[in-house]
């Protein structure tokens, strides 16, 4: 049955996918295989339908989780988001890690996780036979490469003078997401050529806490054309997005985010930019509200803390789990923290 698009229908609300736990939740469990492999095709330009068979030799048809816990890395020593290993069409495999980053020198502390994990994979005295390449790629927010007008940067290591690559064991890709939008903000690209694009403006459809909606329309549409992995991410996000619980972990990070300078510049950058469309009259409405619901926020905070407490007082006192999660209203693993 063809998927139709509802152009008159409210946009919902869409949880942000740069949020550790909701990228995982969309591309790292077990039943998105399909997902996944389509997301990974598109990053490192193989595997497209457009292709003839010689150019599909590479196309990864088959990804298994490595890290397959659902745990968060740390904001100072962060692991890969995703570590999988890949078989492609021609029967090789790759290690690949994906992960996103908000800070430049996290960013550039990839170098460094790469060359660990590429010299461990075998023991001294082994065979450099028994190396499989491996593929790290990075996500960043922030402008990692100013120098560079590409949103997508591929390094490896290479003679200086005559350009010369060694083996391909060495591959590093970097995307600008910033970059990719504002270029497609500015009409300086055709955004639906290629399928990078697509999926990593997908990336980019929540931008500060709030939804571009003709981004997100235009996204849509265009997954329903194509009908492909795409818009099987499409309703796993929206799924994702009507999950209650889903939200209380968003609420918490979009809040520890906004100590980050990256992100929270981007969250002012969106504010100014919806007022300044706005007339006056209904900017400074805009701007109250913004600052009551500030306002709202911190009392709700605050309230939160407050029974967090009163349950671990009540915990201490004897009383049963269930009857102070039924009495507070707090879920029980925060609870049992």
């Amino acid at each position: 049955m063809p998927h139709e698009v509802n152009r008159t229908s409210a946009i919902p609300p869409y949880i942000d996918l740069r949020a550790e736990f909701a990228f995982r939740s969309l591309f790292g469990q077990l039943d998105c295989e399909k997902v996944l492999v389509g997301f990974l095709n598109a990053l490192l330009g193989s595997g497209g339908r457009d292709m003839d068979k010689a150019d599909r030799s590479g196309a990864i048809t088959k990804v298994i989780m490595l890290n397959s816990d659902m745990g968060q890395p740390s904001m100072h020593e962060p692991g890969p988001l995703l570590e999988v290993m890949a078989e492609t069409e021609d029967g090789k495999f790759v290690q690949i890690e994906l992960l996103l980053a908000f800070d430049p020198d996290l960013a550039r502390r990839r170098l460094h996780n790469w060359s660990f994990r590429y010299t461990t994979q075998i023991l001294r005295g082994q065979l450099g036979s028994g190396l499989k390449r491996t593929v790290p790629i990075l996500i960043t927010f922030a402008d990692l490469l100013p120098s560079m007008r590409r949103y997508h940067s591929t390094f490896g290591f290479y003679d200086r003078s005559v350009q010369d690559a060694m083996p391909d064991q060495v591959e590093i890709h970097v995307f600008e997401l910033a970059k990719l939008l504002k270029r497609a903000a500015a009409g300086e690209l055709e955004r639906w050529l290629e399928p990078e694009c697509r999926w990593l403006l997908l990336l980019g459809v929540v931008q500060g806490g709030a939804v571009q909606t003709d981004l997100l329309q235009q996204l849509r549409e265009n997954a329903v054309s194509r009908e492909d992995e795409l818009l099987d991410a499409f309703e796993r996000w929206e799924d994702l997005s009507r999950d209650p619980q889903m939200w209380e972990q968003y609420e918490r990070w979009h809040e520890a985010m906004m100590e980050n300078a990256v992100y929270k510049a981007e969250v002012e950058s969106v504010r100014r930019a919806q007022a300044a469309s706005m007339p006056e009259t209904e900017s400074g409405l805009i701007t109250a509200t913004l600052q009551n619901a500030e306002q709202w926020q911190a009392e709700n905070k605050l309230l939160k803390e407050r029974l967090l407490a009163t349950g671990h007082k009540l915990l201490a006192s004897g009383v049963m789990l269930d009857e102070v999660v039924e009495l507070t209203g707090i879920p029980a693993e925060r609870l049992s923290r």
